[in-house]
């Protein structure tokens, strides 16, 4: 399947899940580490942006590995709450934990 079919499949059925749940909640959506799989930080974001009622779980390690050891120095962590802020907004981030 293409990546972009993915990503829309993805978004459709997470819009789907949340619509039927009965209950306020959210759904997080985590960075995968592997670069063959959907779950890149940017794919993550914009699914998050598309959808209702989810958030993104920033998995470092996973972040790390998928950039085969791209997070070296403060500045490439900086790098990620720069990415994450410009898409979703100040707001998630101080609300992050």
């Amino acid at each position: 399947m293409a990546r972009d079919q993915a990503l829309r499949l993805a978004v459709y059925k997470i819009n789907e899940v949340v619509g039927s749940l009965r209950a306020p909640s959210k759904i997080a959506l985590e960075t995968t580490g592997r670069v063959t799989e959907v779950g890149s930080l940017e794919e993550v974001l914009d699914i998050v942006k598309r959808t209702q009622g989810t958030e993104p779980v920033i998995n470092w390690g996973n972040i790390h590995a998928r950039d085969a050891g791209g997070l070296k120095s403060q500045r490439d962590f900086e790098n990620v709450l720069v990415k994450v802020r410009a898409s979703l907004g100040s707001k998630w981030l101080e609300q992050a934990y």
